[in-house]
């Protein structure tokens, strides 16, 4: 898969799964801090500081500053959460996330796109008010002298109400968007922030992902963390034969396979963990405890596919969209409107059907902006289908997990 630009919420998910991540395993001097790091940055090219001390805040103030100096990219905005972002730093100094913050940084909004969304659409729809006031005024001069209706003078006029309060919510989505963006940034004033006014392009064209269902199952933070507890807790439970290595999404075919059975192959996509020899003093308790975690195993892989087959359709449907109002009813709606003019200039038509198409022009261009913006949030909504986050199921502890495997003897 080609390298996206990572959004504040991709940047926010991506750290704090590395950090509970981090917790599966013993830490270091750093409290783990390393390891978040490396891993991090591994995902997502940039630099993770923790600023522990006034030299390292005034370091990383520095290079927020520099890149505020600038109009803001995705990439940038990235890189300045990662020096500036209070929760995080927060996160840093504790390395003992729970796991509610976990859910509220998932429930965190997409600022990355929605300010430039927000930056458009207040540009189209002032457009869209300006020629509805100009319809309006024109209007209640031909009432004036006779020559138009009270309906039809109405009519221009509830245009130019209705776009007044286009233009009002626009402003408001902007205000909105830009000051979600402060927040996450980190950042004291919002006059500090140089924006672009437009979306990035969309590409020329998607890349087919090979067989995404597999770099799900390959890559997630949420299955390798399921893959640790369930190794932890065989581990806890002084499991230590393994007999083989099963398909979890086959696991209701294989449940009773015996150790001499072939491997079965139920399903190209596999996500694999140990079975074991159980002996012949079979504890009951621990047995149940580690199919347990096996049959847990096996939902989160099921809900892994389905959630990365999903955005994966999200995307090719909203990059089509997207396409299909650029390339073809943006210029036909230009092209119309083009059309007009030059009957207008010929007296064939008025102003007011001049306006009219003036309005639907600038529709279908905020149309185009908007599916501009799901094409970009859909594409994130995939890149975080194939990272994942851990899921909500707490790790098993040492201390249960032994005392049920000693109980049972």
């Amino acid at each position: 898969m080609k390298n996206h630009p990572f959004t504040p919420r991709t940047l926010v998910l991506a750290v704090l799964s590395a950090a509970l991540l981090g917790g599966c395993a013993s830490f270091s001097k750093d409290g783990g801090f390393g390891d978040i790091q490396s891993a991090t940055e591994s995902r997502i090219q940039k630099d993770v500081v923790w600023s522990r001390d006034d030299a390292g805040r005034a370091q990383a103030q520095a290079r927020v500053d520099a890149l505020l100096a600038q109009p803001l990219s995705a990439g940038d905005a990235v890189q300045i959460a990662l020096l500036n972002n209070p929760g995080l730093q927060a996160a840093f100094n504790t390395l003992g996330i729970a796991e509610a913050d976990l859910v509220s940084a998932q429930r965190l909004p997409n600022p990355g796109f929605s300010i430039g969304t927000a930056n458009q659409s207040a540009q189209y729809q002032q457009q869209a008010m300006e020629a509805a006031e100009a319809g309006a005024d024109l209007a209640s001069r031909m009432a004036q002298a006779g020559n138009w209706s009270k309906l039809k003078q109405a009519r221009e006029h509830s245009f130019y109400a209705d776009a007044a309060l286009a233009v009002a919510r626009a402003e408001g989505a902007r205000l909105q968007a830009r000051e979600r963006l402060v927040r996450l940034l980190g950042l004291n004033r919002a006059d500090t922030l140089k924006l672009p006014d437009r979306l990035p392009e969309l590409p020329q064209s998607l890349p087919a992902l090979a067989n995404v269902e597999q770099q799900a199952m390959d890559s997630r933070l949420d299955l390798q963390m399921t893959k640790l507890q369930t190794e932890a807790l065989a581990k806890n439970l002084g499991l230590t034969r393994s007999t083989r290595l099963i398909n979890v999404l086959e696991l209701g075919v294989v449940n009773n396979s015996s150790n001499e059975a072939p491997v079965q192959r139920g399903y190209e996509i596999s996500f694999e963990l140990p079975l074991f020899d159980w002996g012949q003093s079979r504890v009951v308790a621990a047995e149940s405890r580690y199919r347990q975690a096996l049959e847990r195993a096996r939902e989160t892989a099921v809900n892994a596919r389905s959630e990365v087959r999903e955005a994966y359709a999200m995307q090719q449907s909203q990059y089509a969209i997207a396409r299909h109002l650029r390339d073809e009813v943006v210029p036909l709606k230009k092209r119309i409107s083009d059309e007009n003019l030059l009957r207008y200039n010929g007296m064939l038509i008025g102003v007011f059907e001049l306006l009219a198409d003036a309005r639907s022009q600038i529709a279908s261009v905020n149309a185009a902006i908007e599916a501009q913006r799901d094409y970009w949030l859909a594409e994130s909504d995939l890149q975080m289908a194939l990272v994942g986050s851990p899921g909500m199921m707490a790790a098993p502890s040492a201390s249960s997990a032994s005392a049920e495997a000693a109980g049972g003897h």
